[in-house]
């Protein structure tokens, strides 16, 4: 593999955002903020794949594509829509995939009782809005009633370029608005949506290490760097207009 002086560059930019983020957010150190990696689906470095296969072998795999008894079995909550999936909250690393124009949202508190970190994971695909910020209200309530006070740190990722407007934009503000509602920071969204490249549209997957903090997200490379950049959601328009420019001289919504 050759040297690539741009991965470092890029390295240290997300480690740049990580920081800002936290500010942001004023997170404690004591319970510190989600690492989070974005990593080229295509171009998975060795210790990425192997930290992803750790956490893929006894994680809760919040699949939104699950069937009726696969989701009852892992204590996943769907509705009959099936517009939603969210895990339950528990000490166990969690993992989804297949985010095309879905969202999905960590939340992640320390124990009121040990040194365990819990840990819910959704997958959501903007319809039946109502039903679904009911329910991740009362999940949000259940990981508050169970972490000390203080210790939840939340990040938003997924979702795509196409129906901007329509879908990504009110999906993000939307989840704003329920944390929002809960007397809670607003989280951090961690990435702008993805863009598929060369037609080939895979989506973004996440795979979350509970106990260190620590989100995966793995989808392709992008084109327009701004995609990669975390931002809040009240920053949202802004953060619009450089997805915008950037798609000016790299591709077309």
């Amino acid at each position: 593999m050759q040297f690539n002086p741009f991965k470092i560059i890029e390295a240290k930019k997300v480690e740049s955002q990580v920081k800002k983020a936290r500010l942001e957010n004023n997170t404690s150190e004591v319970f510190p903020p989600i690492r989070a990696s974005i990593i080229d689906r295509w171009n998975m470095n060795l210790f990425s794949e192997k930290m992803i296969k750790s956490i893929t072998k006894n994680a809760t795999h919040v699949n939104w594509f699950g069937t009726r008894e696969f989701l009852a079995e892992n204590n996943i909550l769907q509705r009959e829509n099936s517009a939603y999936v969210i895990s339950s909250c528990d000490e166990k690393d969690k993992y989804s995939t297949g985010y095309f124009n879905c969202t999905g949202i960590v939340v992640v508190g320390k124990d009121l009782h040990s040194e365990k970190q819990l840990s819910i994971m959704t997958h959501w695909d903007s319809r039946e809005k109502e039903e679904f910020g009911d329910d991740l209200s009362k999940a949000i309530d259940n990981i508050l009633s169970k972490t000390q006070e203080g210790s939840i740190n939340s990040i938003v990722f997924g979702g795509h370029t196409n129906n901007l407007e329509t879908n990504y934009k009110p999906q993000v503000t939307f989840i704003e608005s329920v944390f929002v509602k809960k007397n809670q920071k607003e989280p951090t969204v961690m990435t702008g949506p993805a863009e598929s490249i060369n037609n080939n549209a895979k989506g973004t997957a996440g795979y979350f290490d509970t106990q260190n903090r620590r989100l995966y997200i793995v989808r392709e490379e992008q084109d327009n760097y701004s995609l990669n950049e975390n931002y809040l959601p009240h920053e949202i328009d802004k953060q619009n207009k450089k997805w915008q420019e950037g798609a000016n001289s790299t591709f077309k919504f």
